[in-house]
């Protein structure tokens, strides 16, 4: 199971319907998340790619993220205090560079809360990793 919350659960791995269609997804997961496991994301991820088997590419329509520092959301963790990271940049033009140019979306910046200059940059996941 990808997640013990039942309202938190991924359905399916199977996303060949969507791949067929031409679709493309873009996934990200805070490490820091208290609100959905970054582990059951990461699991989903896995599951997705033992699905699709070796003879797809699942990272040609699947981008999964893990950010380190990255809570739930931008404002912080339940107890008030403020997260570290925010949100990607630019993710609208990325998957739309995707979709209609083929363009993968790289490396995802990702600036400091309280220091919006400053920023990490996120590679995608690997298939398998």
């Amino acid at each position: 199971a990808f997640s013990e919350d039942p309202d938190l659960a991924f359905k399916s791995p199977d996303l060949s319907a969507f791949r067929a269609r031409g679709g493309k997804l873009i996934v990200y997961s805070g490490l820091e998340d208290e609100a959905i496991p970054p582990r059951a994301v990461a699991e989903y991820h896995a599951a997705v790619v033992a699905k699709d088997g070796p003879s797809v590419d699942t990272d040609g329509y699947f981008a999964f993220y893990e950010i380190p520092g990255r809570w739930h959301s931008h404002e912080g963790k339940k107890d008030g205090t403020l997260g570290s990271i925010g949100r990607p940049r630019d993710l609208n033009e990325k998957i739309i560079a995707w979709v209609e140019r083929g363009i993968p979306p790289g490396t995802l910046e990702v600036p400091f809360v309280r220091e919006p200059n400053r920023s990490i940059h996120v590679a995608p996941l690997a298939q398998g990793e």
